[in-house]
């Protein structure tokens, strides 16, 4: 309201300066192909106050297109001819002079029922005039844009600041779906991942008018625009999308009407490739300027940031919980989870049972065939053990290269016909490759608690010791044995 009331006052004074019958203010639209009457002061009641002129049409649209002052005497026409008038007035004298906006041009006119001419004084006054409104709406876009970027600036802070602190990506895309759509002009958020595996793209979160239909939707990735923004790793803006006509979508065929308009694809990007995408949507054409797009990118890049620095902490957390050269859970591993599970035993009833592995000879097998032959021969062993175990049970591996299982609901007698069939399997089991042939020892130790251990380090402790000391070693009144097999196989 500031602007129109300060063009309103200069307005009048120009009227009063050139005793002008109207004056009136032309501006650019902003599409540029016509000027719009913005502001006036006359003494006709039959102005258009709406009134779009074309550049190129008419006297006012002449200056606007050529950008030079056209004053006629002793006007001839009927008013009406000026676009801006509903009756004709009769007017004797006209004088238009261009605006200066920007790169483009407005137009400021008066007209006058008192005299046949306007002098040379009136229209170089005209043509300051006209300089001075175009500084002046200079100025004023110059002000009302900081005004407005200072707004943005204070918009993006809200919206990174929470973005930048999450620490898990639940909570980053939380904040990004809380973003305030109009800071990049869209009408609907979404985010869509790629699986760890690479295979599946899914929409995980979804926000705006366009987006909740979208919820766990699988992402095409070679009929949608959302994957091809993940298949190239690029940025996508579309201000104008056609009809989909069975061919291109925004995320796959199955998806609802969406009735874009607009798209903008940011891709989230992570090592070689694309961790998923960001998708903004517009209900209308011409959407997601320059501005807007970087707006765009620099979310984009914060949420990936985010979930990089999750996969790197999930992938920490994996190794650290693993043994490093069988890729087997370590010690660790069985430690945090094997608590729990004697602590479900004792409030359950049931007994947890530890079956020890030790694979004898295994460095005279590194010296005769290398390290990965002893890997190889240890994933197998592990691939036979957790073939015998279920869901709820555990297998790991020790410091000492032992493999570890702990056994939910096993007592004695059922822990040593476990260990019978694991023996048994490993006697069947050969490893071929080129190479002379080997062959490992195997021998299994067993423990159950609470009946041979009371916690979870006395009952791993028993069953190492089971199958590593003694064979037929008491404890406790029971006589627990270890087993033995033997691994074959060629190198």
């Amino acid at each position: 309201m500031g602007i129109e009331r300060n063009l309103d006052h200069l307005i009048k004074l120009i009227a009063s300066v050139a005793e002008a019958f109207t004056a009136a203010l032309f501006l650019p639209a902003e599409r540029g192909d016509t000027v719009t009457l913005t502001a006036y002061h006359s003494l006709s009641p039959h102005i258009r106050h709406d009134c779009a002129i074309e550049v190129g049409s008419g006297l006012v649209g002449w200056v606007a297109a050529n950008g030079e002052p056209i004053a006629v005497s002793d006007f001839k026409p009927e008013t009406t001819t000026l676009g801006f008038y509903d009756a004709d007035e009769e007017i004797k004298s006209f004088l238009a002079v261009p605006v200066p906006v920007g790169d483009r041009r407005g137009v400021l006119a008066i007209d006058s029922k008192r005299s046949y001419v306007f002098p040379p004084r009136m229209q170089k006054l005209m043509i300051l005039f006209a300089d001075h409104v175009g500084r002046w709406l200079h100025n004023s876009a110059v002000q009302a844009l900081m005004v407005q970027n200072a707004s943005a600036i204070d918009c993006l802070l809200a919206v990174f600041d929470p973005l930048a602190h999450a620490r898990d990506p639940t909570a980053a895309l939380e904040a990004v779906m809380a973003c305030p759509l109009d800071l990049v002009g869209a009408d609907g958020v979404a985010v869509a991942l790629v699986d760890e595996g690479g295979e599946t793209c899914r929409v995980v979160g979804s926000a705006g008018e366009t987006m909740p239909a979208c919820r766990d939707l699988v992402v095409s990735l070679e009929q949608s625009l959302a994957g091809w923004v993940i298949r190239n790793a690029q940025a996508l803006a579309l201000t104008e999308c056609r009809e989909y006509y069975s061919k291109t979508f925004v995320f796959s065929p199955e998806e609802p009407h969406l009735g874009v308009q607009a798209f903008l694809g940011v891709p989230l990007t992570g090592g070689s490739g694309a961790l998923g995408v960001l998708v903004f949507l517009a209900r209308r054409r011409g959407a997601f300027k320059e501005a807007e797009v970087s707006t765009a990118r620099l979310l984009g890049t914060h949420l990936a940031t985010v979930l990089r620095a999750a996969a790197a902490e999930r992938r920490g957390g994996w190794l650290a919980n693993r043994e490093p050269n069988s890729g087997l859970p370590n010690l660790r591993y069985v430690r945090d989870r094997g608590r729990a599970l004697l602590e479900r035993g004792t409030a359950e009833g049931h007994r947890v049972a530890c079956l020890t592995v030790a694979l004898q000879e295994l460095d005279a097998l590194r010296l005769s065939a290398g390290r990965p032959a002893v890997d190889e021969a240890v994933r197998g062993v592990a691939a036979h053990c957790r073939s015998l175990i279920g869901e709820r049970d555990l297998l790991g591996r020790d410091e000492e290269g032992r493999l570890v299982m702990l056994c939910y609901g096993l007592n004695v007698a059922h822990a040593r016909s476990m260990a019978d069939r694991l023996l048994d399997g490993l006697g069947r089991m050969a490893f071929t490759g080129p190479g002379k042939p080997f062959s490992v020892r195997a021998k299994v130790g067993l423990a159950v608690f609470p009946d041979e251990a009371t916690d979870l380090d006395a009952l791993l402790g028993q069953a190492a010791y089971n199958a590593t000391g003694r064979q037929g070693r008491r404890r406790g009144g029971r006589q627990l044995v270890a087993g033995k097999g033997r691994l074959h196989g060629s190198v």
